[in-house]
């Protein structure tokens, strides 16, 4: 019976996430008990990311002055370890938190998101235009997309009211 050869990888540092040049050691363990060593250079060529922005909503469509709301993002992205860490709404950067996973969606490349803000204490109609997401490379990617909520007029409050019986 003839013994098979057997290939040994002894050295890989290999990122496919990061573009460079790498080396890797492998190591052939022949039948007869001799062994070959090569190094192999392994070139990882960048790859252009590409965002697009699938929703931006909120549940809300009216609220009260000064309650805090929260913006549901939906976000595509052709590599899925670049991730949003912020976005600018209204030209104000705010932190994003990733929105439960246990939402089933079409497409596993799609990254659910969800920023929390006040909407402060002016009544009327508001627009919150998404203008950029900042991704965890630090590449700023332009979106253009607006939702409107309408913040509720206070209601009135009667003080020191006073009830006689004639």
């Amino acid at each position: 019976m003839r013994k098979k050869s057997r290939i040994i990888i002894e050295e890989n540092n290999v990122n496919i996430e990061k573009p460079g040049n790498y080396i890797v050691k492998a190591v052939v363990k022949l039948s007869n008990g001799r062994e070959i060593q090569r190094r192999f250079n392994i070139k990882v060529q960048a790859t252009e990311l590409k965002v697009s922005l699938n929703s931006f909503k909120s549940d809300e469509k009216e609220v009260k002055k000064n309650e805090n709301i929260v913006l549901d993002l939906d976000i595509k992205s052709s590599k899925n370890y670049v991730v949003v860490s912020t976005v600018s709404i209204n030209g104000k950067e705010y932190p994003v938190y990733k929105a439960n996973e246990n939402t089933s969606s079409e497409s596993t490349d799609i990254q659910k998101y969800k920023v929390k803000m006040n909407v402060g204490d002016e009544s009327g109609k508001k627009d919150y235009k998404l203008n950029y997401v900042r991704m965890s490379d630090n590449s700023l990617i332009n979106l253009d997309s607006s939702i409107s909520i309408e913040v509720l007029k206070s209601e009135a409050n009667i003080k020191n009211f006073k009830y006689e019986s004639n």
